[in-house]
């Protein structure tokens, strides 16, 4: 595993299908992913950390990234290789419109035994916690093996 993560939000419903399925999941983000696409290239394996949107700031999933696509094309193989394991059509309609910057295939989702606050996790830029107020689409963190 990578010595860094990805703090990200999604939906609980999402996350809780993602944990039933087993499986792959795709999500998307309106926002191109630049800095985490970099270090996935270089890692391969990146942890996930979730927070549930519209929660207060507590990591309660974690799962791994196992790819990522910027600006992604409709009807191409990558892209269609991705939506395939979409949880809806919101993807594939942001897709058509133009709104998603970014696709992403998670694995091994799972929700955590012992929540923890977003605080906890360091940024990979500054060395310094990620903020209780940080509420953009993605921030690249230190790896918190568990």
């Amino acid at each position: 595993m990578a010595d860094i993560g990805i703090l990200t939000k999604n939906y609980k419903v999402h996350l809780d299908n993602a944990i039933q399925s087993g499986g792959s999941i795709t999500f998307c983000s309106n926002i191109r992913w630049v800095k985490a696409a970099d270090e996935f290239s270089n890692a391969k394996s990146i942890e996930l950390y979730f927070v549930v949107d519209g929660g207060s700031g507590t990591v309660d999933y974690q799962g791994v990234l196992n790819d990522i696509l910027l600006t992604p094309i409709q009807d191409t193989v990558a892209a269609d290789k991705l939506l395939a394991n979409a949880p809806d059509e919101d993807a594939s309609e942001g897709l058509n419109s133009g709104l998603v910057k970014t696709l992403y295939s998670v694995t091994n989702v799972r929700k955590l035994q012992t929540s923890f606050s977003q605080t906890e996790l360091l940024k990979l830029s500054d060395g310094k916690p990620v903020s209780k107020a940080y509420d953009r689409a993605y921030c690249v963190v230190q790896s918190r093996l568990q």
